[in-house]
This record gives C-alpha cells, structure tokens and sequence, in this order.
C-alpha cells in the first residue's frame, strides 16, 4: 500500500475533525455520572456535533441508529446507547 501524502486543505478538514472529536469526548467526560443512560450521553454528542453544523460519520451507516459508540464496563465493544445502559460506580 502507498503512502498518500495529504495537501493542506486536507489536513486542514483533518484537524478540525479532530477538534470535533475532542470536543465530544469532553462533552461525554463532563456528563458521565451514576445514572446517566448511554442513550442519553449519545443525544448530547448528537446535539454538540449539530451546533457544529456536523454528524458522526457512521450515523445510519449500514442501519447504526446513533452517533455513538459506547460501552459500558465488560459489555460488548461498539455498543448502541440505549436507555437501558446507565452508568454506574463513577466515584
């Protein structure tokens, strides 16, 4: 496989996805406490990346509903927020 160099406006898309990223992950840091759904963590990372005037990328890809990936503790990895998964022992 070649190395595919990126030109400046590429990168320039890169870092600022990165920022969105970071942000998000900020975001979820601040929220995450005893009781809160991963349903509803993924509607705030929703919410964060439309005021951004952006979307996760693999939202609806191949039918995945959220914009988030989590997981909590053992549970499988990649999985779909659901009101059901709340976060527990964050202290």
């Amino acid at each position: 496989m070649a190395i595919v160099i990126k030109n400046a406006q590429q990168i320039e898309k890169m870092r600022i996805a990165c920022n969105l990223v970071k942000g998000a992950f900020a975001l979820v840091s601040s929220l995450v406490e005893d009781g809160i759904t991963t349903r509803e963590l993924d509607e705030n990372v929703a919410k964060y990346l439309r005021t951004k005037g952006a979307k996760a990328s693999f939202k609806n890809y191949r039918g995945y509903p959220k914009s988030c990936c989590i997981s909590i503790n053992d549970e499988i990895i990649h999985g779909i927020p659901a009101l059901s998964g709340c976060v527990t022992g964050t202290s």
